[in-house]
């Protein structure tokens, strides 16, 4: 489906985002992430916010979908009064992507704070467990911020992002639409393949010389206009991630500034930290020909800082990790 096909869809409830789900495809795409934000001042001054994403990929010829989404819900002071994960949720790592754990979490976390981008559970990575929970909550702190200074009392944000293989180009495009303003930019990065280099735990810890390219949509001649590029060289994996977030920091900021985001907008999947998973995933998969077990060890190398501390509850590889790290998991939590 295209954008423009999703937004013609207005109903917002949590069944109808399922339902959207259910359609997407990937169309020739080796992964996609569809985002959604929905923002509603109810006649009591409180508000609703629901918050999703849907990954896709193409992973040895199946096509695995994990959906997130989140329900917010805040008092005429942006007191958090409850938060919602949907039973639909699925991780990347499957059974230790702990539903009951993460959802109880969030709960605990989050319920009678003020949602506001110095909360515990925002500057704290770690406090609420996984990295998509933490991107749905910050992003949906971020816009409610918006909407509350621009005295709107509806804010709608949809987003697709799809990572397509063109000969030996990474194509990554972003469509989104925000309160009926589109906005679309293009990421292209050239001959890659044999020019990465992973370690045994996943991490990208050498670049050699990718050309990388920027690319704006251009109304008037409707086509994408080149508008940066960088030539990625790292020697390292931390060289590596800031090479990448200096790239995409470039069709971040001139989203915000296109769609009429005041404040950062960290409910963009052009946000660097979001739209480096994406890529990585697009490494991993096109690197490794969808091989399963190739891909899920790149994305293991996302999951963990150097040091080797998981940064969310999926990555855990065993039990004893789990009391470590995360605490509030029981057994019972995985079954």
């Amino acid at each position: 489906m295209k954008l423009e096909e999703i937004e013609a869809v207005k109903q917002i409830d949590i069944e109808s985002i399922v339902e959207l789900h259910r359609k997407l495809i990937l169309d020739g795409a080796c992964c996609l992430r569809f985002g959604q934000y929905f923002y509603r001042e109810l006649e009591d001054s409180s508000v609703e916010i629901i918050a999703t994403q849907c990954n896709m990929a193409d992973v040895q010829n199946y096509d695995i979908q994990l959906p997130t989404i989140i329900s917010i819900k805040l008092d005429s002071d942006g007191i958090i009064t409850d938060a919602e994960l949907d039973r639909t949720f699925k991780g990347s790592q499957g059974i230790p992507c702990a539903y009951k754990f993460l959802a109880r979490n969030l709960k605990e976390k989050t319920v009678g704070k003020k949602l506001e981008p110095n909360a515990v559970f925002l500057t704290d990575q770690f406090a609420l467990c996984c990295r998509h929970v933490f991107e749905l909550m910050f992003g949906a702190c971020m816009l409610y911020r918006e909407a509350r200074q621009q005295q709107r009392s509806e804010y709608r944000i949809r987003e697709l992002t799809q990572a397509v293989l063109k000969d030996d180009k990474l194509v990554v495009d972003d469509s989104i639409i925000v309160n009926g303003t589109i906005d679309r930019n293009r990421v292209i990065f050239n001959s890659f393949a044999n020019h990465i280099t992973y370690d045994k735990d996943g991490f990208v810890v050498k670049l050699e010389d990718i050309k990388a390219s920027f690319f704006k949509w251009d109304e008037s001649s409707e086509s994408f206009e080149c508008y940066d590029k960088e030539l990625l060289t790292a020697r390292t994996h931390k060289e590596f991630i800031m090479s990448l977030m200096k790239l995409l920091s470039v069709p971040w900021m001139a989203q915000k500034n296109n769609v009429g985001f005041r404040n950062k907008f960290y409910c963009s999947q052009l946000w660097p930290p979001t739209l480096i998973g994406i890529v990585v995933q697009a490494f991993g998969i096109t690197t490794f020909h969808n091989n399963y077990e190739y891909f899920m060890q790149c994305i293991a190398g996302l999951q963990r800082d150097e040091s080797g501390k998981p940064l969310c509850v999926g990555i855990i590889r065993n039990l004893e990790e789990a009391k470590k790290h995360f605490p509030g998991l029981d057994r019972s939590d995985l079954w």
